[in-house]
């Protein structure tokens, strides 16, 4: 598993935020900064594409039913990306 420290600073998201701003960055890094971290098995960004993959499949009827499915996302993380 690659941890973002193991990434180069310049490609970090929260750097690349504050360097580039928000458009530079990709739906799957914004939403790996809000999740801010991620677990013992599975890094942010794995976390975060997953969570893309199944926000992209549901749309609307996204459910925090169906967050808290990802391994690694809790109720407290669900209900902040629900609201």
């Amino acid at each position: 598993m690659k941890s973002i420290k193991d990434l180069p600073k310049h490609e970090r998201p929260r750097e690349k935020l504050i360097e580039k701003g928000a458009h530079a960055l990709s739906d799957q890094e914004l939403l790996a900064i809000l999740l801010g971290k991620g677990t013992q098995k599975h890094d942010v960004l794995s976390i975060a594409r997953k969570l893309i993959t199944i926000i992209d499949d549901k749309g609307i009827n996204l459910s925090v039913d169906d967050i808290v499915e990802v391994d690694g996302i809790g109720t407290a993380k669900a209900s902040l990306q629900h609201s």
